[in-house]
């Protein structure tokens, strides 16, 4: 049986009115575009999306509805497929900013001492506790054992339908702990009339 965690009522910013999230959420889409696809297609998704310009860039929470916007704009300029990857790049650029400067390189180092399954589940709970920089006020849970876990978000606010920006988040954040032994798949989505995003998690022990 899985242990379960609700990350609903844990400590997080006042998100008061619209669901809010972390800023990466649009900090980093906006860097991969322009990585992949250059700064002036950036600069026009932004503009299609009715965002600020790059200089001008969202530093704190911002809504999910706009995060959202720049999605779809993404998907109208790029295509399903472009679109898919930038995300995906973007969840990777958001996940080595959080391992960078929002998790202690100590306790990195501490997890990476312990079996694998042990250490990705202790991180799996660290990330829970902080769920609002990309669920916003959704409930998640973590669902967790030995060699697999599940991440659920009901109601997930950003939803793109496959989330392969949390999929990519998860697996740059994961993968200190378990290398090429870890899989991230979601098995669910809310784009697609699911009531949950879920996220399958797999990983072995050396």
């Amino acid at each position: 049986m899985h242990a379960r965690q609700s990350a609903a009522d844990t400590a997080m910013p006042a998100l008061a009115g619209a669901d809010k999230v972390g800023p990466n959420a649009i900090l980093q889409t906006a860097e991969a575009i322009a990585q992949l696809h250059g700064e002036a297609m950036r600069d026009a998704i932004l503009a299609d999306a009715r965002l600020p310009p790059w200089g001008a860039a969202p530093k704190g929470l911002v809504e999910a509805a706009l995060v959202r916007s720049l999605n779809q704009a993404l998907r109208q300029r790029l295509g399903r497929d472009a679109a898919l990857a930038t995300m995906r790049r973007a969840g990777e650029l958001t996940g080595g900013y959080i391992l960078a400067n929002r998790i202690p390189r100590p306790a990195m180092a501490a997890l990476r001492l312990l079996p694998a399954p042990l250490g990705v589940n202790l991180l799996l709970r660290a990330i829970a506790r902080h769920s609002w920089t990309f669920a916003g006020n959704a409930r998640v849970e973590i669902r967790h054992g030995w060699r697999r876990a599940e991440t659920a978000i009901a109601g997930n606010p950003i939803a793109f339908g496959p989330c392969v920006w949390h999929e990519a988040v998860f697996e740059t954040l994961l993968a200190p702990l378990a290398g090429k032994r870890l899989t991230v798949r979601e098995t669910a989505c809310c784009r697609d009339g699911a009531a949950e995003c879920r996220f399958e998690i797999h990983f072995q022990a050396a």
